[in-house]
């Protein structure tokens, strides 16, 4: 019940600032400052869209919660943006935002750069308060996060970080392989999140990790839920952290994700490390395999581990650089001595790799470890299969990054993962291969213009049908209709994956009939007619194609979307639920390619 309430205590958000008061905050150089230093925690701060607050100093909520939320941008318009200051020594604020209550923000744009194009020099936010905390950011893009993360929590017991609907561009450095964690716990006590929520963001151009947890043998996390993300062009690991009693990893997009080689004898460094042979291979999502934490007397192997529906892409060029490339150089380019073993990172491995993985192990022993599953993934450069999840993105610029990330990707292997003297690596990373992503006509940190700041849709129809529920993997908010289908069926699909349920789950309702290829398309009368509250309508289609289904009041105004995808020849019903409708006459109408039809339907309660 704790897992649960936490989650609806976030979906409750949006009712709860409603039912506040708000104070405009006008726009210019320290006026949020301000108006934070005269009011405390007594109004939720309101910024326009469209106009730039720019910070004097460091934001801080000492004893009091803190909330700021922009209003709603018009198409094409830039949300609030919020920037960083440029100090009188001409450095630039190593936080925006020390939260010592709690934090949230919504409908804003971060910018961690000043005009001078310096990014700030630490996380955007830091978190030093000895009581839990909650941070939320709903509907915020950060661009740049800055050269170390996101958000740091120092000594903070078991806090709660939520990360929704929002984009969050250019993190770390182009130096080399390490810099830092785009969220991290630690400081005394170690401890773990309460509960760490992602769910619908894209990270693009990201750093070494995701997440560091507070230590590998310390307190354990409450509840992780990783759903729905879009992970694009990283450097290594998701979350470092061993101890989760709840852990979710499902319906992600992860596109050259890990692209740094690991040594498999730096495996000795972690639980169950082991440099011999092809043993321990760690995956990206990983668990601890002891069997009882003495701290809270609490039985592990009842722990979950839910990790499915998710596609894991990886360039071949940059997957050869450990195998085929590192067998064929040595380092230094000596000679002689070879090149480190070491290989890339998968999100997970399949259950049958037990001799090759632990979580995979784990996964398989359902004696030791009954809840724990992985599967239904896609994962081009694992094992045999030929399975084409590449994304095709329909912006190219992606591409054209990736390029210059695989020329990256090899000098920075050569100085962080074989060892080689800096002086035989020629060009060094930041001379070659610059994969950050940048819109803007010139490029720049501290001075956006353009808007929006990336467009991530793709059309891999595999995986726009790749989730648990049937829709598109990663963020859905590149896919508005769909997004607006997942936001009716929230809760239901919640508690599927909470049940670890390993089965897709129809949310739509549509159900082909059978594979017989009709002769001509039609539209039949739905059954039962009247109904209350629910009917099924059935439909044919000879060809495949694009299928709309929609349904309208006798105003022509539309009610709900029924179907809008593209299907195989054959013939289809899908259930319409009007229990939140009044009774009435409905009109539904399907369009498939040149054919349309209309007819009645009535609604009797």
């Amino acid at each position: 019940m704790k897992k649960l309430s936490i989650f609806l205590m976030f979906l409750m958000l949006n009712a709860t600032l409603l039912a506040q008061t708000y104070f405009d905050v006008k726009p210019g150089y320290g006026t949020l400052n301000d108006a934070i230093t005269a009011n405390q925690g007594n109004v939720i701060y309101r910024l326009q869209a469209g106009q730039w607050y720019g910070l004097s100093a460091q934001i801080e909520n000492n004893g009091f919660a803190l909330t700021i939320v922009g209003t709603t941008p018009a198409a094409g318009q830039m949300p609030a943006e919020i920037q960083t200051a440029t100090l009188p020594d001409g450095t630039v604020l190593t936080n925006l935002f020390s939260a010592l209550g709690d934090l949230t923000l919504k409908n804003v744009f971060i910018v961690n750069a000043d005009a001078n194009n310096t990014k700030g020099g630490g996380t955007v936010i830091t978190v030093n308060s000895a009581t839990p905390n909650k941070v939320v950011l709903d509907s915020v893009t950060v661009d740049p996060v800055g050269n170390v993360g996101l958000i740091a929590f120092n000594a903070t017991p078991h806090p709660k970080l939520f990360l929704t609907n929002s984009l969050f561009l250019r993190m770390g450095i182009l130096d080399g392989a390490n810099d830092n964690w785009f969220w991290s716990i630690g400081g005394a006590p170690n401890n773990g999140f309460d509960t760490l929520y992602v769910e619908n963001n894209t990270f693009l151009s990201t750093g070494t990790g995701m997440g560091m947890g507070a230590g590998f043998n310390t307190d354990s996390e409450n509840v992780v839920w990783i759903n729905h993300n879009s992970f694009i062009f990283h450097k290594s690991q998701i979350y470092w952290a061993w101890r989760m009693n709840s852990y979710f990893v499902t319906n992600n997009l992860f596109f050259d994700f890990t692209t740094q080689p690991w040594n498999f004898k730096w495996n000795v460094f972690f639980p169950d490390g082991d440099t011999a042979g092809t043993q321990s291979m760690l995956a990206l999502v990983n668990q601890d395999t002891a069997s009882w934490d003495s701290t809270n007397g609490q039985l592990l192997s009842q722990r979950k581990l839910f990790v499915e529906y998710n596609s894991f892409y990886t360039d071949p060029r940059i997957a050869a650089y450990p195998t085929t490339w590192a067998s064929t150089h040595t380092v230094n380019n000596d000679g002689k001595t070879p090149i480190p073993r070491s290989y890339l990172m998968h999100l997970m491995y399949p259950a049958d790799s037990a001799g090759v993985n632990r979580e995979a192990q784990m996964s398989s022993d359902k004696k030791h470890f009954p809840n724990f599953y992985e599967g239904n993934y896609l994962d081009n450069t694992l094992g045999s299969s030929s399975v084409d999840n590449d994304p095709h993105f329909v912006d190219q610029k992606f591409y054209q990054l990736q390029d210059s990330l695989y020329l990256w990707t090899l000098p920075a292997a050569e100085l962080n993962t074989w060892g080689f003297a800096a002086n035989s690596v020629n060009p060094q990373p930041n001379q070659i291969g610059n994969w950050f992503w940048n819109i803007d006509s010139v490029y720049n940190y501290g001075n956006p213009t353009a808007w929006p700041r990336a467009n991530c849709v793709y059309t891999n129809s595999t995986l726009l049908t790749g989730s648990i529920e049937g829709l598109p993997l990663g963020d859905l908010n590149w896919f508005p209709a769909k997004k607006a289908i997942w936001l009716q069926h929230q809760t239901e699909i919640m508690n599927h994956i909470l049940s670890e349920n390993t089965s897709q789950i129809n949310i739509t309702g549509i159900k082909q009939v059978n594979n017989n290829i009709p002769g001509s398309f039609s539209l039949s009368q739905n059954y039962p007619n009247p109904f209350n509250p629910s009917t099924e309508i059935q439909y044919s289609i000879p060809k495949s194609g694009l299928v709309t289904l929609k349904v309208y009041n006798l105003l022509g105004q539309e009610i709900v979307t029924l179907v809008n995808q593209k299907q195989q020849a054959g013939s289809y019903t899908v259930n319409f639920d009007a229990s939140k409708l009044a009774s009435g006459v409905y009109l539904y109408r399907i369009q498939a390619g040149d054919f349309s039809l209309t007819k009645k339907m009535t609604l009797l309660k």
